[in-house]
């Protein structure tokens, strides 16, 4: 099978063999999200347990990338096969934690994931034809947004039948079942022949560059700026990201190749991407807090976790819609078109919420909206960037790019926890709440972030931009 003469029938079977695949990935982010309020509230630490969700995105930025050019290296659906492997022990981990620490250990272990998507995304464009790539990827990214909304459902469900502990369980199962598919119905994929020695030192250096960082700029609510521990972390943190960036830079055979961010609209969609990271997609966090904020904080709409997941349905077939769509106009117009438009989106979504927030069917609409323009946004990145590199890169490039949202959505995380965290109330038992002015803040933040995306994407270059000649068709690295 290639991607000239693929027959329709086997280029469906694979795309939805990816898509379960994927969706390991989608489970572990939107069941934790959804569990979070009760998580938070077992260990009284609002603040703090925003690490679930930054440890995991943390190694998520780190394998993005790093597993996306292993799979372009030795194969892709064998890099797969591993961190489903690995995404299960982490799940097994966290269900057995009892202390909010060794859930934190877990969630990072299950955080490889990361490389799932970029990986998947390089699968499609070896395989299909390259005028359906952009929306088969779209349908790759809907399928992730899927996968969150039923994420969300089940979590609910399974939180207040069985406690937390139910849900790592539940995505533990579902990695070990989602090889049945990999196995049966994806293909090998091309492996290559490096010219020289792999620089795996400089594709992993940025992990604890990264780690520091977020650990300093996380902790500026609960300690002072200038405090040696604060301080000390943050500029430690972001020297070591530039000394990353200058190393991967000049090496011959870089895992990560940063210079790949030297194509002006490879860079500005990298750009939305971290915007996108830092605001919009903190949308799960803000709105599972928001429903499930008991209605006496002044904010917030009272309902359980699993009446909350249930709410949030729409959220997905929006997706679902969406991600298509982007993929489709993508292919038509260029990513351009999808940004700009799914940006405009984003801003009439968060806006709204912002704004009106006072029943349920008003904020389940406007996050509709919002998670909509998330899915739009996801899809017309990666479709700008396969446009633009060698098929040999695809995964590590769109792992790059990964990478670059996974920071800023782990600061993103830091920064909305903090903010809530912060600025809180006491409920007769003394348990904190976030306050109304702390989730205006929020998004207000938000809706700033989809506007500076908005102007962003205005400066993406025209049309369908040309990909790169080098190893452009699948005739070329599979012979």
């Amino acid at each position: 099978m290639n991607g000239a003469s693929a027959p329709k029938r086997s280029i469906g079977r694979l795309v939805v063999a990816l898509m379960m695949v994927e969706m390991i990935s989608s489970f572990e982010n939107s069941m934790t999200i959804t569990a979070l309020p009760t998580i938070a509230r077992q260990f009284n630490d609002i603040a703090h347990v925003g690490w679930l969700i930054t440890g995991f995105v943390l190694v998520q930025a780190g394998t993005a990338a790093v597993g996306g050019r292993l799979g372009d290296i030795y194969g892709r659906r064998r890099m797969l096969a591993i961190i489903a492997i690995l995404c299960a022990a982490g799940s097994v981990v966290s269900a057995l934690a009892t202390t909010l620490e060794g859930i934190i250990i877990g969630r990072a272990i299950q955080g490889v994931s990361g490389a799932l998507l970029p990986l998947c995304f390089g699968i499609v464009r070896e395989y299909v034809p390259q005028e359906k790539v952009a929306f088969w990827v779209g349908c790759l990214s809907g399928a992730y947004a899927v996968g969150a909304g039923l994420g969300n459902v089940l979590a609910g469900f399974l939180v207040d039948l069985g406690g937390w502990h139910t849900i790592f369980l539940f995505t533990a199962g579902y990695s070990v079942l989602a090889l049945i598919p990999l196995a049966t119905m994806v293909p090998e994929t091309t492996r290559l022949t490096l010219k020289g020695q792999t620089d795996y030192l400089g594709g992993l250096l940025f992990v604890p560059a990264v780690a520091l960082t977020l650990y300093g700029f996380g902790n500026i609510s609960s300690s002072p700026f200038l405090s040696v521990t604060v301080a000390g972390c943050s500029l430690i943190g972001l020297g070591l990201i530039a000394l990353w960036a200058w190393h991967e830079s000049r090496h011959p055979e870089p895992l990560i190749d940063v210079r790949l961010l030297a194509n002006r609209d490879i860079a500005l969609a990298n750009l939305c991407y971290a915007l996108l990271g830092l605001g919009m997609v903190q949308m799960p966090i803000i709105s599972m807090m928001l429903l499930q904020q008991p209605v006496w904080t002044g904010i917030g709409l009272g309902v359980t976790a699993t009446i909350a997941g249930i709410v949030k349905t729409p959220t997905a077939f929006g997706s679902a819609v969406a991600s298509p769509l982007s993929g489709y106009i993508s292919g038509r117009f260029g990513g351009r078109a999808s940004i700009v438009t799914g940006s405009a989106l984003g801003i009439v979504g968060w806006g709204g919420l912002t704004l009106f927030h006072d029943s349920i069917a008003l904020a389940v609409m406007w996050m509709t909206i919002g998670v909509a323009a998330i899915a739009m946004l996801l899809a017309a990145v990666p479709n700008i960037v396969l446009a633009h590199v060698p098929l040999s890169r695809s995964s590590e490039a769109t792992g790059l790019s990964m990478v670059v949202k996974g920071i800023f959505a782990g600061v993103g995380a830091q920064a909305v926890t903090a903010i809530l965290g912060s600025r809180s109330i006491l409920g007769a038992d003394g348990t904190a709440y976030p306050s109304r002015e702390g989730f205006m803040l929020c998004l207000g933040l938000t809706t700033g972030t989809a506007v500076l995306i908005l102007l962003t994407g205005l400066t993406i270059g025209r049309g369908k931009p040309t990909p790169a000649a080098e190893e452009n068709t699948v005739r070329e690295v599979a012979a």
